[in-house]
């Protein structure tokens, strides 16, 4: 399957319960949307995520914790389909807990040849307090051509860097990056069929880290949500 990274957007801002983000280029039917964010204070809505051209997005495909030393906070993901294409810029907007004092946003758009995205294969999702991070290894194997996506966040400040990781032999490339209570993605264009993690390192006490597996190999049907975890 031939993924195309299309477009990628971070936001991070103070004294907010909601966060914005606009992709520069329109979205054609069938992109893949992929947001995670981060609220800093602990349960987000149940559909936080929504945009200009698909409305709101289905529930959570994953939820965890504050960090093992007890930060407070929640991260989480969500992803759709998108059904429309879109004749501008699409904007997309995550809400926090109604007494966050921070919101944190990535938003990524992805392509692909085989058609409509829809199929979350799995989630895996695990914390630590020293370098390097990892999710630990999903049950389910991801197929030749899944596109991999691989979250981690830090409990400190500016200062905090991660670094991307490598499974598999093969490199992960890194997406964005946040400056305070650093959100950090990375991804891998899978190339056989194994299990896989994300991982990397980072000048942080404690991360929290989770991959997911997105499926390009069927068509119709669903435009997101399917899976979810809560490690609460």
């Amino acid at each position: 399957m031939a993924w195309t990274r299309e477009d990628a957007i971070a936001s991070d801002l103070t004294g907010v319960t909601s966060a914005t983000a606009t992709l520069a280029l329109a979205v054609n039917a069938g992109d893949l949307l992929i947001g995670v964010a981060h609220s800093s204070f602990a349960d987000p809505p149940t559909q936080p995520f929504s945009d200009n051209v698909n409305g709101t997005w289905p529930v959570c495909d994953g939820v965890w914790d504050s960090l093992p030393g007890g930060s407070s906070g929640r991260t989480y993901t969500a992803h759709i389909t998108t059904q429309a294409a879109g004749a501008g810029a699409l904007t997309t907007t995550v809400l926090g807990n109604a007494s966050a004092t921070r919101t944190r946003l990535i938003v990524t758009r992805w392509s692909c040849t085989a058609g409509q995205l829809y199929s979350l294969a799995a989630v895996v999702e695990g914390t630590g307090s020293a370098s390097p991070f990892t999710s630990g290894l999903t049950g389910t194997p991801a197929g030749a051509g899944d596109l991999v996506i691989g979250i981690a966040q830090g409990a400190n400040g500016p200062g905090t860097t991660f670094t991307a990781g490598t499974d598999d032999g093969a490199s992960h490339a890194y997406t964005a990056g946040l400056t305070v209570d650093r959100l950090f993605e990375e991804y891998i264009l899978n190339a056989s069929a194994s299990t896989k993690k994300a991982t990397g390192t980072e000048s942080d006490v404690e991360w929290l880290a989770a991959v997911l597996i997105f499926n390009a190999s069927q068509s119709g049907g669903g435009t997101g949500g399917g899976l979810f975890w809560d490690s609460h």
